[in-house]
């Protein structure tokens, strides 16, 4: 649902990044990545936190000189899943069904 408020915002997107728990488990990525419609990468630092952080840092003492610029010094993929077109079908029928039940559930 919020994946699909984001679009109607205008957010267009062919990649997205999961870092977290969930980034440890290709299972949980490629699940991501089929539900999605769109690649999932994760990356080779576990703190994402902190890497935002140095970033930010970099960009205000003037090593970097935009953030693409630092993202594409400091960020590295560790992994890429590609979406299955069928899996994702499979999905959507389902979301369809939670979002008609969602519906009737607000209308009480």
């Amino acid at each position: 649902m919020h994946i699909a408020n984001l679009k109607k915002g205008g957010m267009k997107r062919n990649n997205a990044v999961i870092s977290g728990g969930a980034s440890n488990s290709g299972l949980w990525c490629q699940m991501f990545a089929d539900i999605l419609n769109m690649e999932i990468l994760t990356t080779q630092t576990s703190e994402v936190g902190v890497l935002g952080l140095a970033i930010c840092q970099g960009l205000g003492t003037g090593l970097y000189a935009d953030i693409k610029d630092a993202i594409l010094k400091l960020v590295r993929i560790k992994s890429s899943f590609k979406p299955n077109p069928e899996k994702n079908a499979l999905y959507m029928k389902r979301y369809n069904e939670f979002q008609k039940i969602f519906r009737l559930l607000e209308d009480n």
